[in-house]
């Protein structure tokens, strides 16, 4: 019978600091675009510190859950767009929410890399939260 342990244990404090600041920022994003994924469905919570494999596989249901969050913040963005390029004023008022002096063009290309750059991170989060195990 193999025996699971945390490989490190300052990654896994590491990891659970980039954790909060990847949230932190999801929030800031989607509320810049005025998106409402986090609102509507609540992420689990962080664990205060990983302990032992069931806090590991817990982070990683947490990364998975987030990064399914964040591909759905995608999806609602890219539909905000749609539906202004289908509007008589709604390209007008989109430029407008975001300060006059762009295009949509811009807004979704920003957009979009933005909320892309968040998605990476938590995929990223997701294979480091894995390597926190090791099996001997």
């Amino acid at each position: 019978m193999s025996v699971m342990t945390l490989q490190n244990p300052d990654t896994a404090k590491s990891l659970l600091e980039r954790a909060q600041i990847t949230f932190d920022w999801k929030c800031e994003v989607d509320a810049k675009y005025g998106l409402d994924s986090i609102d509507r469905t609540l992420p689990p919570e962080l664990p205060k510190s990983i302990s032992g494999p069931e806090d590991v596989t817990y982070l990683e249901s947490y990364f998975k859950t987030m990064y399914l969050l964040q591909k759905k913040s995608i999806r609602q963005f890219s539909d905000i767009v749609s539906s202004a390029l289908r509007s008589p004023t709604g390209q007008d008022e989109l430029i407008e929410k975001f300060g006059g002096n762009t295009t949509i063009k811009d807004i979704y290309f920003d957009g979009c890399n933005e909320l892309n750059d968040i998605s990476k991170e938590y995929k990223l989060l997701m294979k480091e939260a894995k390597k926190l195990r090791k099996i001997r």
